[in-house]
């Protein structure tokens, strides 16, 4: 009837997106991330990322609870793996996005 998922479920799904884009694209400095090369991986990588989430989101039909959890943990996620504030914010912007747009 109701397609409920564990607390923990959706924190190692959305840890493991933010893990997934460490993979893909790692932290880059400054001048690297302005390459033209570099944007375009970074993009590729995020469309990726977010199309698993629009996805899971499909496939669990996630609350705003749900969708909040999964943000604030690949937000948590993707500080601990070192990304800078601006990135983490634009990334877990979009990933909530990709989340409504289903």
């Amino acid at each position: 009837m109701f397609n409920k998922m564990s607390n923990k479920d959706l924190d190692e799904f959305s840890i493991s997106l933010a893990r997934e884009l460490a993979r893909q694209y790692e932290s880059e400095s400054e001048a690297e991330a302005l390459s033209r090369k570099a944007k375009k991986k970074l993009g590729k990588a995020l469309d990726k990322i977010y199309l698993k989430a629009a996805d899971f989101q499909l496939e669990h039909k996630l609350g705003i609870y749900g969708k909040a959890r999964l943000g604030n943990t690949f937000k948590w996620e993707l500080k601990e793996l070192g990304y800078k504030e601006t990135f983490v914010d634009e990334a877990t912007k979009g990933l909530i996005l990709s989340l409504n747009r289903n």
